[in-house]
């Protein structure tokens, strides 16, 4: 039996005999998901990291290519001939400390629903942007707003009004106010609630964002915000991550700091 090691990702959720069946196979990732309908990721190295997944070498993601099943036995997944263990768990928690603003004036990328990042002008008003807006009042405000209209709306495995949400959760787990909020006020609903509303995978990262775990190519941008470095590499990740996914993400960053002026 052969030996594949990841080179970092998440502690693995699931208990020990746990069954995992192939839920998608695409060519940077392949999902499994228990009978909870708990998503797991494979990642081909160089796509990042979900908080929910392990990062594969290139030369070894292609021998994973007829799993269709994965058990779980202390720690290691099974399948296929194959023994796949993890190197290097590690966190990914967003950083505390309210961050500086972030520009997006000079980004090109287009978002999922309102075009170029770079023309969706500050002061203007869309529907879209309102919603985000309006449920984070009201959440702040003590009530539970309803996403049913945001989550799920737009294109792609993880639909632009999903990325919106997460890009806004992590602006709020920076802000030591909201974070603190974040974990007693309830932001998003059920686990079982958003899958009606969007993807398995889409409903996976929201999940995690709202407990404070976000993708590593959002925490890269995060921790350079946080730490006063120069932004530019860890956006540009960011923005190549799926075809509208990255700006979709930072489209609901940025309008949540927007609102976080007003409202910290």
């Amino acid at each position: 039996m052969n030996t594949v090691l990841a080179l970092a990702g998440c502690a693995l959720p699931f208990t020990n005999g746990c069954l995992l069946r192939l839920h998608s196979r695409f060519i940077h990732a392949i999902n499994f998901i228990d009978e909870h309908d708990v998503l797991f990721t494979l990642h081909r190295y160089g796509k990042g990291c979900s908080p929910f997944g392990w990062v594969i070498r290139e030369r070894d993601f292609a021998s994973l290519r007829d799993i269709t099943s994965l058990q779980v036995e202390h720690g290691k997944l099974h399948g296929a001939k194959l023994n796949i263990g993890n190197r290097r768990q590690i966190t990914f928690a967003a950083p505390v400390g309210a961050l500086p603003p972030l520009d997006v004036r000079t980004f090109t990328q287009m978002t999922g629903l309102l075009g170029p990042l770079n023309q969706i002008a500050e002061g203007m008003t869309f529907p879209v942007l309102e919603r985000v807006i309006c449920g984070l009042s009201k959440w702040s405000a003590g009530d539970t707003p309803d996403w049913s209209n945001l989550i799920g709306l737009g294109p792609g495995l993880t639909p632009s009004g999903d990325d919106m949400l997460c890009g806004a959760l992590a602006a709020l787990y920076c802000h030591p106010r909201y974070r603190n909020k974040l974990r007693q006020h309830l932001f998003l609903p059920t686990y079982r609630q958003v899958m009606t509303l969007t993807t398995l995978v889409s409903c996976s990262y929201l999940d995690n964002a709202a407990r404070g775990q976000f993708s590593t190519q959002v925490l890269r941008l995060l921790y350079a915000l946080n730490k006063g470095q120069c932004v530019l590499p860890a956006a540009r990740a960011l923005l190549n991550h799926g075809h509208t996914s990255g700006a979709d993400t930072l489209l609901g960053f940025v309008t949540a700091q927007e609102w976080l002026e007003d409202n910290a």
